[in-house]
This record gives structure tokens, sequence and C-alpha cells, in this order.
């Protein structure tokens, strides 16, 4: 009778500590799926073109060892805030970054700077007083796409020179062609923005 007894608390200790168990594991199983939904979610709602934590990391080494160096010490944490988009912009099979300040200390009653790089963080153009969207035509000129983009009130068309693409949108002559659904949007702030990286 007794062993009988020892034998029923030992059987009744074992379920609760297996009903434990499989609750434990559920629960981590649980946390897991909100975790793969939840990184889902936060990727659909950027632009695909933004998203990329391997070169955010290579832009965010050039921005500190090199273009912004100088800068570092003057920059407040609001400051530290980048957008990028990559995009073939010359057809060649290898993409360009665009990268976007949005901060007080890089905007201005005109616009903001942005940057284009080449894959290897190489300084293409650097632009001032442009706003965001940016706008990229199909047509090409000098191998690379003509790009639409706001400066003040007005569009302004920016055409490659071969080197590089006018690095002063406000003082380019107004764009002829206005923004088509053939055009594609960089930094669509309304429709499907860009991720934010910091740095």
């Amino acid at each position: 009778m007794w062993l009988l007894k020892i034998s029923s608390v030992s059987i009744l200790s074992l379920v609760i500590l297996l009903s434990c168990s499989k609750s434990t594991e559920k629960s981590q199983d649980a946390a897991k799926i909100d975790e793969q939904i939840s990184e889902k979610a936060v990727t659909e709602n950027f632009a695909p073109s933004s998203i990329d934590d391997l070169m955010s990391k290579n832009i965010v080494n050039f921005l500190t060892q090199s273009y912004l160096k100088d800068d570092l010490q003057f920059l407040t944490e609001n400051d530290r805030k980048f957008q990028f988009y990559k995009i073939d912009l010359n057809n060649d099979g290898k993409e360009e970054y665009f990268i976007r300040f949005m901060s007080s200390y890089f905007c201005g009653t005109g616009g903001c700077t942005f940057l284009l790089l080449d894959r290897y963080s190489e300084l293409i153009t650097k632009f001032t007083v442009m706003d965001a969207p940016i706008y990229v035509s199909k047509d090409m000129v000098n191998g690379w796409s003509k790009l639409i983009a706001k400066s003040g009130e007005n569009f302004k068309e920016l055409v490659f020179d071969g080197k590089s693409y006018p690095s002063n949108p406000s003082i380019v002559a107004n764009s002829k062609v206005e923004p088509n659904p053939d055009f594609e949007i960089l930094f669509d702030d309304e429709n499907l923005p860009a991720k934010t990286y910091t740095y």
C-alpha cells in the first residue's frame, strides 16, 4: 500500500513535469512564430530595395571613417540616421546606392543632402538641396538613367554627364517631363518608405 502511494505520487509528479515541459516548448514555439511574423511585417512595411543589413554596415563605415569623419563630433543622435536605396542606374548589373540624410544638419529650406555611391562605396555624386522622392526614368543619357527630383517647388531633370549627375539640382533648368507611372520611385514616404538606419 505504501509502495502504491509512492508510485502514485511519482506518476503524478512526472505528469506535471511533462505538461510544464510541453507548455514551455509551446510558448517557445509561439515566441519564434511571433518573431518571424514580426520580422516579415517589418520587411513588408519598407521598400525591399532599402533593406540590406550588410550594405548598411558598409555605408556606416563610409560615413564614419571617411565622408563624415570631421562632422561626427557635431552630430546629435537624430542627425545620425540615414536611408538608402539600391538601384542599377547604368544597366551594368551592379547596383548603385542613394543615401538620404533627413535631419536639420543636412537639410535646409531648399531640400536635403543625398549621396550616390557605387557598390564599393565610392562617391559618384553629392546632391544638395534636393527632396524625396526621386524618380528614375527608363530614358538613358550617356548610359545612365535620367533622374527627376524636386528642388524647392519645381521638378528638375538630372542627366549624367559621363562622370556624375548635377550636384545642385536647384540651378538645373526645370524639367519639361513630369514623373509618370513608368518611373521607378525611390524614397516614397507615402506609399512604401525606406528603412532607416543609424550610425
